[in-house]
């Protein structure tokens, strides 16, 4: 779990599980589930439909029009011999690119991949921090994996439009993301380290945080957000309860992956609160978990009621 300050960009909660005592850290040093990792920062994860962000906003800083399309999904796509199968498997029927990103429709978005090209995507999600460190301040945060070279051709362009394949981010990443989209396209410099102080609390020397820098469109990151509040009233985050407290916004994901050398499905949920002048990104990553929906968005749910009544 990781939380911040959307204002700031303060790192102001992050969170990893399972824990180890310290005193016998022999005991953890050889078991599979990576205890010792700091999984939100340390271990990249298919990023499953949360990926679905890069795509949509390529696609309205490449035309805004494409709030216009519709799109036809019958529970499958097929790009030469490779099949994919939608969420639904009896398909979504004729659908609209806000209903395609609320209820998550995998055929909707490859068609809309398609279009945009595997290299206009890649590039996007380069532009939004994937791939490179974020640098909040702690040196062992890893990069993170995006396809490159051959891996852009062919049939592949069906698993980067969902967020699958050799796609491979931290839950760190997912955060900053969601903050560009929350400050309407603006990129803060994220930290969770304020500076270097003597024993007795004196600032010795600031941390050195990355500049402001204007990543996409505000008109673009307008849209998404009026998107990602329907994910939580109309879509996959649908049970998530959060009217009486401000409203909320956020991106289910499901992604399936190699973890301990068995396939398995990984859970997400990432969002804002609340839905009008968000003051917080939560992120929520579940291993080895049916969907996001399920694990993750009750989670979130009770960190944002938790928040409320600290503020209140």
């Amino acid at each position: 779990v990781i939380v911040a300050d959307v204002e700031t960009g303060d790192i102001v909660a992050m969170a990893s599980r399972p824990n180890y005592v310290q005193e016998d850290v022999d005991e953890y040093l050889n078991r599979e589930d990576m205890v010792l990792y700091n999984k939100a920062i340390q271990v990249g994860y298919p990023p499953g439909s949360l990926f679905k962000v890069v795509v949509l906003l390529t696609a309205l800083e490449e035309d805004i029009s494409y709030i216009n399309k519709e799109f036809y999904c019958r529970g499958y796509e097929q790009i030469n011999n490779v099949i994919i199968k939608c969420n639904k498997t009896q398909g979504h029927g004729y659908i609209t690119l806000k209903e395609a990103f609320s209820k998550s429709c995998n055929a909707a978005f490859i068609q809309l991949g398609q279009e945009l090209g595997s290299a206009k995507i890649i590039n996007m999600a380069k532009k939004l921090g994937f791939g490179e460190r974020i640098n909040i301040g702690l040196l062992e945060e890893i990069d993170g994996n995006l396809p490159s070279g051959r891996e852009l051709q062919g049939p592949s362009i069906g698993n980067i439009s969902i967020g699958q394949g050799s796609i491979e981010v931290t839950p760190l990443q997912i955060t900053n993301m969601m903050m560009i989209v929350a400050n309407k396209g603006i990129k803060k410099g994220m930290s969770i380290v304020e500076g270097i102080t003597t024993k007795d609390g004196y600032m010795i020397k600031k941390f050195n945080r990355a500049k402001e820098e204007r990543i996409v469109s505000g008109e673009s990151c307008e849209i998404l957000q009026d998107y990602l509040i329907d994910v939580v009233l109309n879509g996959t985050a649908r049970k998530l309860d959060l009217k009486d407290l401000g409203g909320a916004g956020g991106k289910t994901g499901s992604a399936q992956a190699i973890l301990n050398r068995k396939e398995t499905i990984h859970g997400w949920f990432s969002g804002f609160y609340p839905s009008k002048h968000p003051k917080y990104i939560v992120t929520v990553f579940i291993e080895e978990d049916f969907s996001g929906s399920q694990a993750a968005v009750p989670i979130f749910e009770k960190i944002i009621k938790e928040i409320y009544k600290i503020n209140r």
